[in-house]
């Protein structure tokens, strides 16, 4: 089920050593998917100290408007707040072949910085 939603080997191994699938393996669909989105919200914290401003994260599997979101967000954020946001863009083991984003960003002016893993 996590590899349908893209997640990498290396991810899938971590929840399955941290949650122990062995004990929760015969919990029903919906739970065992509550307890890997309670694993992920912890491993992400809410309050980091280093971070400045506002920060927003578009997560979700290829193909769900992660991108369009946020460039809808990005053009509010430029022509309706007066903002110069900055965008990183991460992706994992099955990178967007997609430039829309670095497209975007070129002609709206968000310094965009691509900090994908090999």
């Amino acid at each position: 089920m996590l590899r349908s939603v893209r997640f990498d080997d290396m991810m899938i191994e971590r929840v399955r050593y941290d949650l122990d699938f062995k004990r929760i393996g015969d919990l029903p669909t919906m739970q065992i998917y509550s307890r890997i989105c309670d694993w992920l919200r912890n491993q992400f914290p809410k309050e980091r100290a280093s971070l400045k401003g506002d920060c927003s994260a578009f997560v979700g599997a290829s193909g769900v408007g992660k991108t369009a979101a946020m460039c809808k967000a990005l053009s509010s954020d430029i022509f309706i707040n007066g903002l110069e946001p900055i965008v990183l863009k991460l992706d994992g083991a099955v990178p967007n072949s997609s430039d829309g984003l670095e497209a975007f960003c070129e002609i709206m002016g968000p310094l965009c910085i691509d900090l994908r893993t090999k």
